[in-house]
C-alpha cells in the first residue's frame, strides 16, 4: 500500500503541473482514506509527499493587520454595510487579494470583535473615516 500511495501522489502531481496534491484532493481522487496511511506509514501528509519526492506545502504566513483591515474596509464599502459571511465569500471571488472567510474567522473570535478592531484601526486613519 505504501508504494501505491507514493505512486498515486506522483501521478496526481504530474497531472497538476508537478504540484503534489493536498491530503483531501488525494483522498477524493484515489479513494484512499487517511486511516489507511496515517499512523501506519506516515505521521503527517507532508511526510508522504516528501517521500514521494516533493516538497510539502509551507505553512501560510499570517496576513498583516493593515492589509487585512484595508481589504475588509473595501468589502464594507462595496456593500455599504457590514457584509455577511456569504457576502465575504462572494467578494473574495471578485478580489483575489481578499482574505478567505477562514482567515477572517481564525483572526477574530466573533463578528463583534472584528467590528471593534476594525473601528479602532479605521479611527486612526483619515481615509477610512467612512468605515
Amino acid at each position: 500500500m505504501r508504494e501505491l500511495i507514493l505512486e498515486k501522489i506522483r501521478e496526481l502531481a504530474k497531472a497538476n503541473g508537478g504540484n503534489p496534491p493536498g491530503r483531501q484532493i488525494f483522498e477524493r481522487e484515489t479513494a484512499i482514506r487517511q486511516s489507511e496511511w496515517l499512523g501506519v506509514y506516515w505521521a503527517r501528509w507532508g511526510d508522504a509527499v516528501s517521500e514521494a519526492g516533493f516538497t510539502p506545502n509551507a505553512k501560510n504566513i499570517a496576513i498583516e493587520e493593515d492589509v487585512l483591515f484595508d481589504r475588509l474596509a473595501a468589502a464594507f464599502r462595496q456593500y455599504g454595510r457590514v457584509p455577511t459571511e456569504a457576502e465575504f465569500r462572494m467578494y473574495a471571488k471578485k478580489d483575489a487579494n481578499f482574505p478567505s472567510h477562514s482567515t477572517i474567522g481564525n483572526r477574530f473570535p466573533s463578528k463583534a470583535k472584528m467590528l471593534e478592531r476594525l473601528r479602532e484601526w479605521a479611527s486612526t486613519r483619515a481615509q477610512y473615516k467612512d468605515i
